[in-house]
């Protein structure tokens, strides 16, 4: 243990409940990808930092003589991976930043050093899909880890010690398993009730901003094939270590909530217990990340399966509880949502009103979007996606191959039993 650094276990071991029986994960459990920090400094402290990354004389000049500058807009100085090569530790940014308080007729300097870690990798000493379980035990690891490589880089006690960092943002995360990864993202394309933004140069990959936060959902396989370095070049990265990187994340998507400094902020606000803790660790919470990541997931995707054919859907309907008149409505939902192709085309139609066959008989069907998006909430409250899988993807000239006639939602099994206190925290 390394004198000094001060963590609150116990407090953080009543906030994770039944988190702290996993000291690492690969499965179905929320924890943390990655989180940047900032730290408040002098512009003494700064140039010697500097110095040991290895910045230019003509960038440390610059920051010298930045508060005497007409200039406004900040710096921001990255400083090469090569000279520090610590695992975990994918960026480090020294910056300054002018500001003026209120009713002040000057500017102000501050100067901050920022970094964002990958604590697991951290922790592992080596690229990983596994993801950071927030227990006390591994918290102390990850505290004592960072101690040892920021000391042994900058010989500054301070800086070392992680309790002195403020947190700037936290990438809450899961691994999930699905063995159709490429059709669970068409099928998405079709059912998703917002709109969504795809990034990435990969179609496997999608995202919801806000200012505040982000939602991604990502096939990792594909996204590390698609950063994967040019490894003859590379001495620094050992190729046996990043093929087993990519082999160990097949068949799994990864979702993450990303929050930056003002949802962190918010969340700090809404919840005043957090600013006690040191470095904010109690945002590293199990039920918190659920919590944002099960809203979104929900929101955005739905929990129904996936069915092959329209009829083995319909046939759950019939076996469902509603009423009569309510599975007719399910019914004609369906065929609208397969018609259509699209949850959002057919809630249009809906709403402008359309004719729907229901067994042979032909159905004037409209509403609201408030009653349309209740249809899809009923059908997806017993296991049923409102678009099938289309007929073309499996028939003549399969674009998946062989499927199952049912590909169940990859959403994680214990959120299916989530209370509705979570649902509406």
């Amino acid at each position: 243990m390394i004198n000094g650094i001060r963590i609150s276990f116990t407090a953080i071991l009543l906030r994770c409940g039944n988190g702290v029986h996993f000291v690492s994960n690969r499965g179905e459990k929320c924890i943390v990808h990655t989180f940047e920090a900032q730290y408040t400094t002098t512009l003494h402290t700064l140039i010697r930092v500097m110095d040991c990354l290895h910045l230019s004389e003509q960038k440390k000049q610059e920051i010298r003589s930045y508060a005497s500058s007409p200039h406004t807009m900040g710096l921001h100085y990255r400083c090469h991976e090569q000279y520090y090569r610590i695992p975990g530790i994918r960026r480090i940014t020294c910056s300054a930043k002018k500001y003026r308080r209120d009713y002040a007729c000057f500017w102000s300097v501050r100067y901050y050093i920022q970094i964002q870690v990958e604590p697991q990798m951290m922790i592992c000493g080596m690229r990983t899909v596994d993801l950071f379980c927030c227990t006390p035990e591994n918290i102390k690891a990850l505290t004592d880890i960072f101690y040892m490589y920021l000391f042994e880089v900058f010989s500054m006690e301070r800086i070392a010690r992680l309790e002195h960092w403020n947190l700037t943002r936290i990438d809450y995360a899961i691994n999930i398993r699905c063995d159709y990864p490429e059709l669970f993202f068409d099928m998405i394309k079709r059912i998703d009730r917002h709109k969504i933004v795809y990034a990435g140069s990969y179609a496997s990959s999608l995202e919801k901003k806000r200012k505040s936060s982000k939602f991604i959902l990502y096939d990792k396989q594909e996204e590390i094939m698609d950063t994967q370095p040019a490894l003859d070049t590379r001495p620094d990265i050992d190729a046996e270590e990043w093929n087993l990187y990519t082999e160990e994340s097949q068949h799994i998507i990864r979702m993450e909530y990303q929050c930056y400094a003002d949802k962190i902020q918010a969340m700090k606000a809404k919840c005043p217990e957090l600013r006690c803790y040191e470095f904010n660790f109690g945002l590293f919470d199990e039920y918190l990340g659920n919590s944002l990541l099960y809203k979104e997931y929900t929101e955005t995707i739905g929990t129904g399966d996936f069915y092959k054919y329209r009829n083995d859907a319909i046939r759950r309907i019939a076996h469902s509880p509603f009423t009569e008149k309510m599975k007719i409505k399910l019914r004609c939902t369906m065929m609208l949502c397969a018609r259509a192709r699209h949850v959002r085309e057919a809630e249009k139609q809906f709403t402008t009103g359309t004719m729907v066959r229901d067994n042979g008989n032909a159905i004037e069907f409209q509403g609201s979007k408030e009653t349309f998006r209740r249809y899809i909430r009923q059908l997806e409250s017993i296991g049923i996606a409102p678009v099938p899988i289309p007929k073309e993807w499996y028939s003549s000239n399969p674009k998946y191959g062989r499927i199952p006639n049912v590909i169940p939602n990859p959403i994680p099994e214990e959120w299916k039993q989530l209370s509705q206190e979570l649902r509406n925290r």
